[in-house]
């Protein structure tokens, strides 16, 4: 059945057809694979956070490789 579908005329020229869950399966593949992206403001905002707790600059720094 997937095949059957997948098979499809995409709807534009050069795309593909998906199927339900296919690109939730690509973002998470990419994102394990490269980390998840944050604005900068938002890793500024988190790293002074983990800075008022107390966590160990090292770990913060290993956060961020």
């Amino acid at each position: 059945m997937i095949g059957f579908v997948k098979s499809s005329k995409p709807a534009s020229a050069g795309g593909e057809v998906l199927v339900p869950g296919e690109p939730e399966r690509r973002n998470r593949e990419q994102r394990l694979a490269s980390g998840v992206p944050l604005p900068d403001d938002t890793w500024s905002s988190l790293v002074n956070v983990a800075r008022e707790l107390g966590i160990d600059e090292g770990r913060i720094k290993s956060a961020a490789a």
